[in-house]
């Protein structure tokens, strides 16, 4: 172990403070980007600010299954970043273009 019980209950109120500033401005940043979009006529969206709390949900599962896969200590770690970029990668994708079906020819 890393730390003992007692150096984790005094870092936890400053991790957990951390962890809501991030969160905070991931959602702001988020936000602003769907306003945008919205704006230009980029994206079709009822509500900017309930597609960016999803889009930042989402984004934090990822960051909670990769930190998971991370600390397993059998984990390799490179093969662990590529397959979250993978990942991220086709959700990004997927998030800006859509599911899409192929036409029968």
């Amino acid at each position: 172990r890393i730390l003992n019980s007692q150096a984790y209950d005094e870092l936890r109120p400053v991790i957990s403070d951390l962890f809501k500033n991030f969160s905070h401005e991931e959602l702001r940043l988020m936000g602003r980007i769907m306003d945008e979009g919205k704006s230009s006529g980029e994206f079709a969206i009822e509500s900017t600010q309930k597609n960016a709390e999803l889009l930042v949900h989402l984004l934090q599962g990822f960051r909670i299954r990769y930190s998971k896969h991370a600390l397993d200590q059998f984990s390799d770690m490179q093969t662990e970043y590529h397959r979250l970029e993978s990942e991220l990668k086709l959700f990004a994708h997927v998030i800006c273009h859509g599911i899409k079906y192929k036409v029968a020819t």
